[in-house]
């Protein structure tokens, strides 16, 4: 039986390197176009404040005083919109 010796990424050869870049790239690619893809299946109100929360990093009462709906909507739908997005993201590494 052969035996495989695992090395660092540093100490491994530019050839090894750019094979690992590679498949690292599909894999992020992957994970990214899943991530849109769960997005754009959140309603519009879910998509609207975690495109807010995570991407514009704004705080729950900045987005209810944009929105003019209460902070606690706002924060039913940021948690909502984010239980739904990791269950439609383990949905897709399960069912790639």
């Amino acid at each position: 039986m052969a035996t495989v010796e695992l090395i660092e990424y540093e100490d491994a050869s530019p050839e090894v390197k750019t094979v690992y870049d590679d498949i690292r790239q599909v894999r992020n690619t992957d994970y990214v176009n899943n991530f849109w893809k769960a997005l754009a299946q959140l309603n519009e109100r879910e998509r609207m404040v975690v495109v807010l929360h995570r991407f514009e990093g704004f705080s729950h009462q900045h987005i209810a005083e944009l929105t003019q709906w209460s902070p606690s909507a706002v924060e039913s739908l940021i948690v909502r919109g984010y239980q739904k997005l990791r269950k439609l993201l383990s949905e897709y590494r399960e069912n790639p």
